[in-house]
């Protein structure tokens, strides 16, 4: 899903920590620890590719910058490369890994798991390939692409979903809500708009919506709990569980 970038400098680099393992071990040979950081003044978006590893975004109100803590793990250091740089009102944050793994990484596979904290008011754009995604404090739209691992977000205004495989759970938006999805179960609470569902399989469970929940799966559970209106577009196999439906419901499926 992404493509490599040369190597970038790192003139905000603050502090960097090696610490060599015994190379016969089954995690990697090294790990380092980065932090870098910009200011946020006139940035409206964050912008994030991240190939393998955790990923951690923490919105606060107050926060004046954009800060990041890296833990790099790699066999050689040329597998890994972290920056950060803003361009126009836009920063984009790199974290690439030169690896040929296939899913969730893991053993002596590169990665580079992050915790980064930023103006609750900033925009999300996210590219991930492997890992789980935390993302709390938000107020602004949200934009996720990712091939595996679980999804958590709670807070943020519209958010938009594409993933590949592993759970989520989402809760808290003031906007509306956009989820395509291969397999994994899917929780969502407490969305002020419109929640649209194209699921593969896994159970769904709907709660709180304002506005209309609108579905399509191939297979798992569906219950959805107190909403504006309700549409099945399509379902395979799985049970169906509605209450507290405000509005028309429509039953698309065969």
């Amino acid at each position: 899903m992404k493509s490599l970038f040369p190597a970038v400098t790192l003139p905000l680099l603050l502090s960097a920590c090696v610490v060599h393992v015994n190379a016969s071990s089954s995690e990697s040979a090294q790990h380092e620890s980065q932090q870098l950081f910009v200011s946020s003044s006139g940035i409206k978006k964050l912008s994030v590719e991240s190939q393998a590893g955790d990923l951690r975004i923490i919105g606060k109100e107050d926060q004046t910058q954009i800060d990041v803590s890296a833990k790099l793990y790699y066999q050689d250091k040329s597998q890994v490369q972290l920056s950060l740089q803003s361009q126009g009102d836009s920063t984009v944050l790199k974290a690439l890994t030169d690896t040929k793994c296939v899913g969730i990484c893991t053993g002596d596979s590169p990665r580079i798991d992050l915790v980064v904290t930023v103006p609750a008011a900033l925009a999300l754009q996210i590219e991930d390939g492997s890992g789980n995604i935390s993302i709390h404090g938000m107020a602004a739209d949200i934009t996720i692409e990712d091939g595996s691992g679980a999804i958590v977000l709670d807070g943020g205004a519209s958010v938009e979903i594409e993933d590949g495989s592993g759970e989520m759970q989402i809760s808290h938006l003031s906007g509306s809500l956009s989820i395509t999805d291969g397999s994994g179960s899917i929780q969502v609470q407490q969305v002020a708009g419109a929640v649209r569902i194209e699921d593969g399989s896994g159970e769904i469970r709907v709660r709180q919506v304002g506005g209309q929940v609108r579905v399509s799966d191939g297979s798992g559970s569906i219950s959805v709990h107190q909403a504006g209106s309700f549409v099945l577009d399509e379902d395979g196999s799985g049970e169906l569980d509605l209450t507290d439906i405000q509005g028309a419901v429509e039953l698309n499926k065969d």
